[in-house]
C-alpha cells in the first residue's frame, strides 16, 4: 500500500482513491497549490453524533456495547464488527480537518482514503498495522466529490470493502502487492511460521489496518498533514482494536514518528516493555481489550532482508505470551 509495494509502505500502489481540486491555479498535473487556492470539499455536513460510542469491552469470548447507561448487547468476538456509523463519523471530521488544512494554503494533493479490512475468517490471531495506504482500485475526483451524498458515497466505499483474501484476487494492485511488496511478505511469513503455522489461507484470518487513514496518492502524508489527522487516527484505530479483540497487533511500522505517537496515548494505553532484539523497536500490551493484547511494533520492512525480521517479530511474540499467556 504506501511505502514502497507493501500496504505500510510504498514501493507498489494498491488502487488510487482521488479527490481532486475545483479551481485549481498551482502546476497542473502535480496537484499542488499555490496560498489562496480554495480546495474545500463543499457542502460538508457532520453525521449526528447523539447516541454513538466506542465499542465497549471484551469480557471472555463476548464484545459488550452499549448506547446508553446499563445497556448490553453480546456479539461472539469472532463475529464482532467495527461500528460503521462511528467510523464514518471519525473519518469524516478527519477527512474535513484534512480539507480545512489545505484550504489554509498547505499543499492539497490528490486524496486516497482507508479504515480497515478483515479476513473472511477472522481469528483474533493476528491484526496488522501499516503507517498508510494508497487506496483501492476506486478512482474519485473533485467533481465526484462536490456535495454531501458524494462525500458519503466515498466514505462508505472505504467503509464496505469486500474481505482481504477476495480484494488480494480481484484488486490487480493489491493482488501485485501481495507477490513482492515487503509489508505482506513479512505479514505472510510471520503467519506461516511457528508462532501461527497457517497455510496459504492465512490471509483470510487477519485485520489489516494503517495508522494514518488520508494523504497522498502516492507516497505517505507529510508530517504536517499526519499533524491535523493524528487525534482522530488514534481514535479510529482504537476504536478497531475495542471492536475486533485482536489477541497480537503488530505494528510493522516502526517507532520513531509513527506507533510512536499512537501507543502511550489516552485513546491506546500502552504498557511499554522497551525494545526486544535487533529489529523489534517495542513490546508490550494494549489494555483496551480483556486480555491484554501482546503488541510489537517492529521496523519497517522496506528494503531490508525479511528472514531476520521475521524470526524477531515470532520470538517477541512468543516471549509476551510467556510472560503475560
Amino acid at each position: 500500500m504506501v511505502d514502497a509495494a507493501n500496504s505500510g509502505g510504498q514501493e507498489v500502489r494498491v488502487g488510487e482513491v482521488f479527490v481532486e481540486c475545483a479551481g485549481k491555479t498551482g502546476f497542473p498535473g502535480f496537484g499542488f497549490f499555490r496560498q489562496g487556492d480554495n480546495c474545500a470539499l463543499r457542502g460538508r455536513r457532520r453525521l449526528p453524533e447523539e447516541g454513538m460510542q466506542l465499542a465497549g469491552s471484551k469480557d471472555g469470548g463476548w464484545l459488550y456495547t452499549a448506547r446508553h447507561p446499563g445497556a448490553k448487547m453480546e456479539i461472539p468476538v469472532e463475529e464482532a464488527q467495527v461500528s460503521k456509523s462511528t467510523e464514518m463519523l471519525i473519518l469524516r471530521e478527519m477527512l474535513e480537518a484534512v480539507i480545512e488544512d489545505a484550504e489554509k494554503g498547505n499543499d492539497c494533493y490528490p486524496i486516497v482514503g482507508f479504515a480497515s479490512v478483515k479476513g473472511s475468517k477472522w481469528s483474533r490471531n493476528l491484526m496488522a498495522v501499516g503507517r498508510f495506504v494508497n487506496g483501492w482500485d476506486d478512482k474519485w475526483t473533485w467533481e465526484d466529490l462536490r456535495g454531501p451524498a458524494q462525500q458519503d458515497q466515498f466514505l462508505e466505499k472505504i467503509l464496505n470493502l469486500e474481505s482481504l483474501e477476495v480484494l488480494r484476487h480481484t484488486d490487480p494492485g493489491l493482488a501485485m502487492s501481495f507477490r513482492r511488496g515487503a509489508f505482506w511478505l513479512t505479514v505472510r511469513d510471520v503467519m506461516k511460521s511457528e508462532l501461527f503455522k497457517l497455510g496459504d489461507d492465512w490471509d483470510s484470518k487477519i485485520v489489516y489496518s494503517n495508522l494514518y487513514r488520508f494523504g497522498p496518492n502516492g507516497g505517505n502524508p507529510t508530517a504536517q498533514l499526519r499533524s491535523v489527522q493524528d487525534q482522530k487516527c488514534r481514535e479510529l484505530l482504537a476504536h478497531e482494536i475495542k471492536s475486533f479483540a485482536p489477541r497480537r497487533i503488530l505494528l510493522l511500522t516502526g517507532w520513531k514518528d509513527w506507533a510512536k505517537w499512537f501507543l502511550g496515548t489516552k485513546e491506546i494505553p500502552f504498557l511499554d516493555k522497551g525494545p526486544h532484539g535487533v529489529n523489534v523497536e517495542r513490546v508490550g500490551t494494549i489494555s483496551l481489550v480483556s486480555p491484554s493484547a501482546h503488541v510489537v511494533v517492529s521496523v519497517h520492512p522496506a528494503r531490508k532482508q525479511r528472514s531476520p525480521i521475521v524470526d524477531d517479530i515470532s520470538d517477541a511474540f512468543a516471549d509476551l505470551e510467556r510472560r503475560e499467556p
